[in-house]
């Protein structure tokens, strides 16, 4: 349950100064604050937090975590898997890798390397910059198109 109340303070100037801060905990009991100048705001953040709090889709480190870190740990809990021989194979990890370097993180660094095709496009329409908290419906088809686009030049 979220509660919005109104906090005061003085600055160092001596000033005072008011606004509203709505106090929650997340699913795994950790306290959240967030504070606004009105309490209209305030109340229409306590309503959304809420909803997502009782359908389990509230996510507190979605504003600072990029796609490429979830990458980064989604490739090293493969790499755990395959080597405690948990149905990840080396070829499967190496798939993944592709896939994850290739199209939603391109990193130039790792595409100098290889001896170039002229069949084949590089591709630089990437998600992994983004934040995790960006990441929509409408993003990931936007994603899927560029992905489409490129494949269509390449068979062409």
């Amino acid at each position: 349950m979220a509660s919005v109340r109104k906090r005061e303070w003085k600055t160092a100037s001596g000033e005072l100064r008011a606004a509203w801060a709505v106090d929650f905990t997340d699913q795994s009991w950790t306290r959240q604050r967030k504070q606004f100048e009105r309490k209209r705001d305030a109340d229409a953040f306590r309503v959304e937090i809420e909803g997502q709090l009782r359908a389990g889709t509230f996510r507190p480190d979605a504003a600072k975590v990029t796609i490429k870190e979830v990458c980064n740990g989604y490739l090293d809990h493969c790499r755990g898997r395959m080597q405690r021989r948990e149905r990840m194979t080396r070829h499967n990890l190496a798939v993944y890798e592709g896939h994850v370097w290739n199209y939603i993180c391109p990193d130039p660094e790792r595409q100098k390397d290889r001896v170039p095709n002229p069949r084949m496009k590089v591709f630089v329409g990437g998600i992994g910059t983004a934040k995790l908290g960006q990441l929509t419906a409408r993003a990931v088809g936007d994603f899927r198109d560029r992905l489409r686009m490129i494949s269509r030049l390449a068979a062409a």
